[in-house]
């Protein structure tokens, strides 16, 4: 079985993430959180045009929020 962790994605500030992330705390699941710069607050997090460039495929409708699952 792999061990990685569950990962949320989401730009550098309070927002649409906060209740997912609230409940994965709720539940206590060991997860990771991506920080992604918003284009008009830069400095915090990977780049957000290098993160879709990145991760096109992945992104519903080209947008985050954003969770990618654990491997089992």
């Amino acid at each position: 079985m792999n061990t990685e962790k569950p990962t949320l994605v989401y730009f550098h500030s309070v927002g649409r993430a906060e209740v997912p992330r609230l409940i994965l705390e709720l539940a206590e699941v060991d997860y990771h959180y991506h920080s992604i710069s918003h284009p008009l607050n830069k400095g915090f997090g990977e780049p957000w045009e290098e993160y879709k460039a990145k991760h096109a495929d992945e992104l519903t409708f080209g947008q985050v929020l954003h969770l990618r699952p654990s491997k089992f």
